[in-house]
């Protein structure tokens, strides 16, 4: 896939790859998952990630993991899908549950290639819906979710995180 460098970095063209890490990719990636959360104000997650990344990458039931590698190699983005079996959608489906783009490379269109080939891959993973969750003023990313046919629930996410005496 060609995408267009913006004007900061530069107007040359880079081939960008979307594709499923390698084994041997999965620590970077953990560090560009780590680094994320971290902006969210989540912290020392970064061996439940590695753990739980290895898990997914075993077991495809799971989920998935998408990268995108740019000019030699280098990891300048990450989508993290989450399997499910729910009702609403009646049958499989998955979640959101991480989309990562390093900062010096937004605004230049790869998450809308990132997003697309991820909904490429939920439906060939079988996948009835996908179901995220945005920032309620992340007003960018809503957009783009909303150009790819994403739609505005009337409905509040709650959490209750579970104490457990053994870590993933």
């Amino acid at each position: 896939m060609k995408l267009r460098q913006n004007s900061s970095t530069s107007t040359k063209s880079f081939a960008w790859r979307i594709h499923r890490p390698r084994l041997n990719q999965l620590a970077a990636v953990t560090d560009l998952l780590a680094r994320q959360l971290g902006e969210h104000g989540v912290v020392d997650a970064k061996k439940n990630i590695g753990k739980t990344l290895a898990k997914i990458s075993r077991r495809k039931s799971l989920g998935f993991v998408l990268i995108t590698t740019g000019p030699q190699g280098i990891i300048v983005g990450v989508a993290l899908g989450c399997a499910f079996q729910g009702l609403e959608h009646k049958g499989a489906s998955g979640w959101l549950e991480e989309f990562y783009v390093l900062p010096e490379f937004r605004n230049q269109g790869l998450g809308a290639l990132m997003l697309d080939k991820f909904i490429q891959t939920a439906r060939k993973a079988g996948w009835r819906a996908i179901d995220l969750e945005v920032a309620a003023n992340h007003r960018r990313a809503i957009q783009l979710y909303r150009r790819n046919g994403f739609a505005c629930l009337k409905r509040r996410r709650l959490s209750l995180p579970l104490k457990h005496t053994d870590q993933l």
